[in-house]
């Protein structure tokens, strides 16, 4: 295990996910209060999420979750099978911002395309 690295806290990264959506975008913002979760859930993900006892997932959406690495510091989009274990590992990118606008441009076109059909 990595001796400088310690877990996160749940409060701690409650703190940090309340300034996070404080900066995002508009559009960004009304999906993340469509599919957060009231309070972050402590999931698994072999092999990994094991040196951690899992990733800290923030919000789910059909068969994916959005989750923090505290390991690497990083939002990434997951998907899962049964709730509580993260299925794959995805690389992760600093912010939730970054991380959820192309979800919101992708159904922002799905919904077009839809009304245009």
């Amino acid at each position: 295990m990595n001796q400088s690295w310690t877990p996160v806290t749940e409060t701690q990264l409650i703190q940090q996910i309340a300034l996070e959506v404080t900066s995002l975008d508009a559009d960004v913002h009304n999906l993340w209060k469509l599919i957060h979760l009231p309070n972050p859930e402590l999931w698994q993900q072999h092999p990994w999420g094991d040196e951690c006892c899992g990733f800290w997932v923030l919000a789910t959406f059909g068969r994916h979750c959005v989750y923090f690495n505290d390991i690497t510091q990083s939002y990434a989009l997951g998907q899962f099978e049964h709730w509580g274990r993260i299925a794959d590992y995805r690389a992760g990118v600093d912010s939730l911002n970054y991380l959820l606008d192309p979800l919101v441009n992708a159904l922002t076109q799905e919904n077009t395309d839809t009304s245009n059909a």
